[in-house]
């Protein structure tokens, strides 16, 4: 296809292809052609892919092959920035489990230490320990407060 007709887009793909070659073939008449197959005249170059490639054809717009290039250039960096924004969520979301899951830990160990406390006065203690105990009791709660929601 001209580059006058299609703009080509980068995107994720459900392919099980890792990689794909494209090459730049430049026409008699000066155009550019995109293809799959090596150039036949020798005026190309290989584009090598991380990604399939998805080709669009535009409506007759009047642009010229500058101006569709320069869209083309500024699709790729814009799916850039949403591959980067993309890891940026997956890597807090990450996080956040990550934080969660250790906060149920610790609401779990407060509970099983208050037990401890509340088996312990049950069963009888000394007088001299009823302070203590009563700090770690306000302590555990308040870290359950924190911790189980």
């Amino acid at each position: 296809m001209y580059l006058k007709n299609c703009v080509v887009i980068l995107s994720l793909l459900a392919a099980p292809l890792s990689s794909a070659d494209i090459y730049r073939c430049q026409m008699g008449d000066g155009k550019w052609l995109f293809t799959d197959r090596q150039c036949t005249n020798g005026a190309g170059q290989k584009i090598k892919l991380s990604s399939p490639v998805t080709i669009r054809k535009l409506e007759p717009t009047g642009l010229s092959e500058a101006e569709h290039r320069a869209l083309i250039d500024l699709d790729q960096r814009m799916a850039a920035s949403r591959d980067f924004r993309i890891k940026q969520r997956k890597k807090i979301s990450s996080q956040i489990r990550k934080n969660n899951k250790i906060k149920q830990q610790n609401c779990a160990l407060a509970a099983r230490q208050l037990a401890k406390i509340q088996d312990k006065k049950s069963h009888g203690y000394k007088l001299s320990e009823a302070n203590e105990l009563d700090q770690q009791v306000r302590k555990l709660e308040a870290e359950k407060r924190v911790n189980c929601r």
